[in-house]
């Protein structure tokens, strides 16, 4: 039977301090390479996947593109545009720049 319901985004758009905090972590554990080993080899890779996880899954999607990926900085490169990430690049770019923008605020502000 057809329905008149229209399906809408629930999806949180709020960047919120713990995300800020999060997100300021997970680029230090970037920056240091500690997100490619384990952590029995001295790395920090679990922590880092957790924080995608919270950040990314909880409010864009498994599939998309990470907000931790600096390819959301440049245009959306032409492959993508077949692919789910492709249809949730914008949220990605919204996201990361918001979140980017609030750690910028955040150390200003210190």
């Amino acid at each position: 039977m057809p329905t008149k319901r229209i399906p809408i985004s629930r999806r949180r758009k709020r960047v919120t301090p713990e995300m800020v905090e999060m997100f300021a972590r997970g680029l230090q554990i970037m920056k240091s390479g500690a997100h490619e080993r384990l952590e029995a080899e001295g790395g920090r890779r679990g922590e880092y996947i957790d924080i995608v996880k919270q950040i990314d899954w909880r409010h864009i999607g498994p599939h998309a593109i990470s907000v931790f990926d600096p390819m959301l900085d440049g245009p959306m490169p032409g492959y993508l545009k077949n692919y789910a990430s492709g249809r949730d690049w914008p949220e990605s770019v919204e996201l990361r720049r918001a979140l980017l923008q609030a750690l910028e605020d955040r150390e200003r502000i210190a």
